[in-house]
């Protein structure tokens, strides 16, 4: 049903396994040359009055105002952690931290429920907390601090707001998306509220329909942005998707184009091509058999016994057993995810849920981060023409982050906060 690796899943596959047959006894030590990023992305075209393209690239914003992705007239680099110079262990270690509180990630969040058009719900996580929905004069708005530092935003109706997308079977509770409401909030003299559009049935979300989250559905996130643009109309909006996030989130500005409502965007891990995932995953590695599959295969079941019952209640009717007795993803989305969503296959499923044609029609700025050494997102899944072509894209590409890792230090913390 997706792309993220749960927690449980690897822990419960990692004691038992040998850590160096799973990444190799012979990883290349990557040289310090080796750590510089690469930036890939459009010029703009020759202003005219009927353009679509933006007259200021996204190259240009970042070479002009990202010190932590170019600098001095070059593009940085990404250190990886000395323990973690494989993108398999980037990737483990990522989800070994998912759960982890710590000075930047100990939050609570202001949860709202939305109901969609098709009587679905989603949850929508806030951080610090909901903006005030009156307009406020310049005189009385304000932003104060707590005191844990946070700000706010009483009152402050044009603080911008982040719309996150997690990955597939990840919500607001992830380490990663915890520590980004932090430095969001963090940043400016107002900061950015934060809110995280949980999936159906995901972060104690009510799951009370047979829609089941895929790569390709972006319906709830429109229905999403267009309820806060109506909300909060003195409020920019940006949006950063992680994984399948990602994935949904390039397809949603690609379908917008040039009516699209964000302001900015970013990507994280977004893997553009489904097909060439699952077909990455199920290749027969004793790192896809013995870490990927099974956790993987773990969360969706999961989902499956929770609600089963909802599952069952449309007009079609599913194999529940064999759908548990099910060795990969591929399989559970042959027997539920494609059918259920509306498609005739599988392949049909990966094929229109991806988002790599999509990238040649945004016209929102669009900054993807993605990894070299990924595990799961091979190089040749990503659009690296099309962002090349597209002035209001950038791809930056890191050579050693694995799929939702980018951890940098003696002490591991996550590089691409800085940038975002």
């Amino acid at each position: 049903m997706g792309s993220s690796v749960s927690t449980a899943g690897v822990s419960s596959v990692l004691p038992s396994t040998n850590i160096s047959k799973v990444f190799g006894k012979n990883q290349d030590r990557p040289s310090k040359r080796h750590f510089g990023i690469e930036l890939v992305s459009g010029q703009p075209q020759t202003p005219t009055l009927d353009t679509a393209f933006t007259k200021v690239s996204v190259d240009h914003i970042i070479k002009t105002t990202c010190p932590s992705l170019f600098h001095n007239g070059r593009g940085v680099r990404m250190v990886p952690t000395p323990f973690l110079l494989d993108g398999r262990a980037q990737t483990v270690y990522s989800v070994m931290q998912a759960r982890k509180r710590d000075n930047h990630t100990d939050i609570r969040y202001d949860r709202e429920l939305m109901d969609m058009s098709d009587g679905g719900i989603v949850s929508l996580d806030w951080y610090p907390e909901r903006p005030v929905r009156k307009i406020t004069t310049p005189s009385s708005s304000s932003s104060s601090s707590s005191s844990d530092g946070s700000h706010t935003h009483t009152g402050s109706a044009s603080v911008p707001i982040v719309v996150v997308l997690p990955g597939s079977m990840g919500s607001s509770s992830e380490y990663y998306i915890r520590h980004l409401a932090t430095t969001l909030d963090s940043q400016g003299p107002r900061g950015c509220r934060m809110v995280v559009v949980n999936h159906r049935g995901f972060a104690r979300t009510p799951c009370i329909t047979t829609r089941v989250q895929s790569f390709g559905y972006t319906d709830d996130l429109r229905q999403v942005i267009d309820y806060l643009q109506a909300t909060y109309p003195e409020s920019p909006l940006g949006a950063v998707g992680y994984s399948m996030g990602g994935n949904m989130l390039t397809k949603y500005l690609g379908e917008q184009s040039g009516h699209c409502k964000l302001s900015a965007a970013v990507t994280v891990c977004c893997p553009y091509d489904v097909t060439k995932l699952y077909d990455t995953i199920s290749k027969s590695t004793l790192f896809n058999n013995r870490v990927l599959q099974p956790s993987l295969t773990k969360s969706a079941k999961w989902f499956i016994r929770r609600y089963e019952d909802v599952i069952q209640s449309g007009k079609d009717k599913y194999d529940i057993e064999a759908l548990l007795r099910a060795k990969t993803v591929v399989e559970i989305d042959t027997l539920l995810t494609a059918p259920i969503s509306g498609y005739e296959s599988c392949e049909q499923y990966y094929r229109e849920s991806s988002s790599f044609d999509y990238v040649p029609k945004i016209r929102t700025p669009l900054l993807a981060i993605n990894s070299r050494d990924d595990p799961m997102v091979p190089v040749d899944a990503i659009p690296v023409e099309s962002f090349r072509n597209n002035p209001s894209t950038a791809l930056v590409l890191v050579k050693h982050g694995g799929h939702l890792g980018f951890f940098s230090g003696m002490v591991p913390r996550i590089w691409y906060m800085d940038p975002l």
